[in-house]
């Protein structure tokens, strides 16, 4: 694992007042500071609780990574100024200098607020920076609704950015902008919104007196030398920001510009919503010889996760109504210590009901607790072909953050060599519970990522360093021109519950985990072993005795 350091200014710590705590620090790098309303501040460091009102502020060189109780996640480049508000119409990020990054799973919204321009989104990623030339924005993934602050008080219109393809339409109302991704729109203050030449696309412009679109119209020599004057920084995705300060998107291999979502609950929408350009590769190369393929061989796509499952079947157990075993399938997590009474979170989109339906695992100062909540499709069924279609981002780096567990200490994964991501296991579910026919099945399971993507430090895609995970069983080529239109193919992972190799066993696994797949049993068959008195099963060759594991 990479070594680095962390290096932040010295500061007053200040009393947190716990009711308005809106999230935390969970990274960052060179010298970063939180002050609160009052003007006294502390220190920026990781676990720094965010309260509202308080102004995160970094230096040269500085990024830090914040997550947001409202689902919301900010990466907050060198030389920021952001500023946290949660008024009555839902949570504002007051951006005065700099730039942000924005990763929302909030169905309701957020809002940035910069002196020119209001933008407002909801699932998506959204970058902002503030530069001489004007305010520039553009939508990594899914869309944002700008608006003029110059004009808001006389009219309330506002133009819409979708990366997607290039067109534009207008009505009475609002203009409607649809970008390729990597496309950027810029407000200039007292001129409006325009976008830089594409090369493909013409010039097009909003006027922010009348805002309507026209498209052909040369740009401004004002904007033109404004434009010029800026440094070009590469986004690691072939796309460039001019003017935007991009460093420290891959710092000693730690990648500050993903986003992680604090959510219990995510949107599972087509086409990859929230995979971010960090964990994904056009090209990419080898670290190692993997599969005939030799070291130095492009191996491109996304990061996936992966899930092996391996399902008992209790053929001789036949369920009544009676017996009250579940209707639909349960995913079930093993943490450490004492039995949660709040609610716990992953960042990829798990997590349990407020107050978590959890059982003691007897003997063993550890518990199960249910994922109530699984907002993306099971990695291990054979309907999330490449897992594409869920929202999963911070998998990147030599030690990716992803996904973050709150409320809980997890049972860590420490199965294996190839393991590369010890907590996607209590993400994603240890045990499952379900129904074949009118028998009760019980599943163990393992998961992981399907590859490391170390991105090039200068942004070069064919120079990633990409580490394939060798207990992936199949590595597919599919076409995905839709994400990846420049190769004719990417690298997939066979999807199903025999995607990952090494998948647990009862008869092979360690004593906790059997306790704890006993102790389910024990209280998912409770009534049908109070109706028919039978306590003893045989699984795996060896005999389950649920007598004594009723752990509630």
């Amino acid at each position: 694992m990479t070594t680095w350091a962390l290096i932040f200014a010295v500061a007053v710590t200040v009393q947190a007042n716990p009711e308005q705590n809106v999230g935390q620090v969970v990274g960052g790098v060179g010298a970063v500071s939180v002050s609160n309303e009052a003007g006294a501040t502390r220190g920026g460091t990781t676990a720094t609780s965010l309260q509202a009102g308080d102004t995160i502020t970094t230096g040269p060189g500085a990024s830090s990574l914040v997550s947001l109780r409202s689902k919301v996640s900010v990466y907050v480049g060198a030389q920021t100024q952001l500023r946290l508000q949660t008024p009555a119409t839902g949570l504002q990020l007051v951006q005065a200098r700099g730039e942000i990054r924005v990763v929302s799973n909030n169905i309701d919204g957020v809002t940035i607020l910069t002196p020119a321009v209001e933008a407002r989104m909801k699932r998506g990623i959204l970058r902002c920076g503030i530069t001489a030339a004007g305010t520039r924005f553009w939508a990594e993934k899914g869309s944002a609704e700008l608006t003029s602050r110059e004009q808001q008080a006389a009219r309330q219109r506002r133009s819409v950015i979708q990366m997607v393809s290039f067109k534009s339409t207008e009505d009475q109302n609002a203009a409607t902008i649809t970008l390729k991704e990597g496309q950027q729109i810029l407000y200039v203050a007292g001129k409006g919104f325009e976008a830089p030449v594409d090369g493909n696309p013409k010039d097009w412009t909003i006027d922010p007196q009348q805002m309507m679109v026209t498209i052909g119209q040369a740009r401004s020599q004002a904007t033109r030398s404004a434009d010029a004057s800026d440094q070009n920084t590469d986004q690691g995705d072939g796309t460039s920001s001019n003017g935007l300060n991009s460093q420290a998107s891959t710092t000693a291999g730690v990648n500050f510009s993903l986003g992680n979502t604090l959510a219990s609950t995510a949107a599972s929408s087509g086409g990859g919503l929230f995979t971010d350009a960090n964990q994904n590769t056009l090209s990419g190369q080898l670290t190692a010889n993997f599969r005939g393929l030799l070291a130095g061989a492009a191996f491109p796509g996304n990061i996936h996760l992966v899930t092996g499952e391996q399902t008992y079947t209790f053929n001789d157990v036949m369920l009544n109504p009676s017996d009250s075993f579940t209707a639909t399938k349960e995913f079930w997590s093993i943490g450490m210590g004492a039995v949660p009474t709040g609610q716990i979170t992953t960042g990829i989109g798990t997590g349990t009901s407020a107050t978590p339906d959890a059982i003691r695992i007897p003997h063993f100062g550890s518990f199960l607790v249910r994922l109530d909540q699984y907002g993306i499709v099971d990695p291990a069924s054979p309907v999330a072909v490449g897992n594409q279609d869920f929202a999963v981002t911070g998998l990147a780096g030599s030690a990716p953050f992803n996904p973050e567990i709150v409320g809980a200490t997890p049972l860590t994964d420490t199965r294996g060599p190839n393991q590369i991501n010890d907590r996607a296991t209590f993400a994603l579910g240890e045990l499952s519970v379900s129904q074949q026919g009118n028998n009760p099945q019980i599943g163990m399971r393992r998961s992981d990522q399907d590859r490391k993507i170390i991105k090039d430090a200068n942004g070069n895609d064919n120079l990633d360093q990409v580490t394939p995970n060798a207990d992936v069983t199949t590595f597919n080529n599919v076409a995905e021109p839709r994400f990846f239109p420049q190769v004719p193919t990417v690298k997939v992972p066979a999807a199903g519950i025999n995607a990952l190799s090494n998948i647990p066993r009862y008869s092979t696994s360690d004593n906790l985990r059997r306790a704890a797949f006993t102790t389910l049993t024990a209280e998912k068959l409770s009534g049908f072993a109070n109706r028919t008195g039978q306590t003893r099963f045989v699984i795996d060759g060896k005999i389950v005795d649920i007598t004594g594991y009723r752990g509630r």
